[in-house]
């Protein structure tokens, strides 16, 4: 992980970075990353990527929370 301000020689993959942030502090809500799994393929390789890596579907507790 770089510094703030460093510009040493990272890889940036093509197209740019991409980050995914969900505020804290209580402030999540069941359904929130609704917007973000329907516009966009490149989220849904994230969660997908997710499913693979935790061997739980994250997008399912996302979008029906965790009971």
């Amino acid at each position: 992980m770089m510094a703030p301000g460093d510009s040493s020689s990272a890889s940036i993959p093509e197209g740019g970075l991409r980050a995914f942030v969900f505020p804290g502090q209580g402030a999540q809500a069941v359904g929130m990353a609704d917007w973000v799994l329907t516009t966009g393929s490149r989220a849904r390789r994230v969660f997908d990527r997710g499913r693979e890596v935790l061997g739980f579907d994250i997008e399912k507790i996302c979008r029906e929370g965790p009971e």
